[in-house]
């Protein structure tokens, strides 16, 4: 019985593998874009405190720390996460 458990769930298996490559593959690169404007932004905060706005400078700070790698990425690589165990317990019935 436990073989045609397996034998079942190996489709599944195959596309939670695929999915998780691929989905790794975009963060990597979502992730380097992110930095990118991240960075942008930490310039603005540098500006904003320069002239004196202080509203603005939360602002950038905010969006800065939100496009980090521990932002918004954080959230994406812990969803991989999530399927990369959830393939493995699968693995293991």
């Amino acid at each position: 019985m436990k073989f045609l458990i397996k034998i079942f769930l190996l489709p599944i298996n195959i596309v939670l593998g695929i999915i998780t490559l691929f989905l790794t593959f975009v963060m990597n690169i979502g992730a380097f874009a992110l930095n990118l404007l991240s960075i942008v932004a930490i310039f603005g905060f540098i500006a904003a405190i320069i002239k004196g706005n202080t509203f603005v400078a939360i602002q950038a700070i905010t969006i800065a720390y939100l496009l980090s790698p521990y932002g918004l990425p954080m959230v994406g690589y812990v969803i991989i996460e999530f399927i990369k165990k959830f393939n493995s317990f699968l693995l293991e019935i």
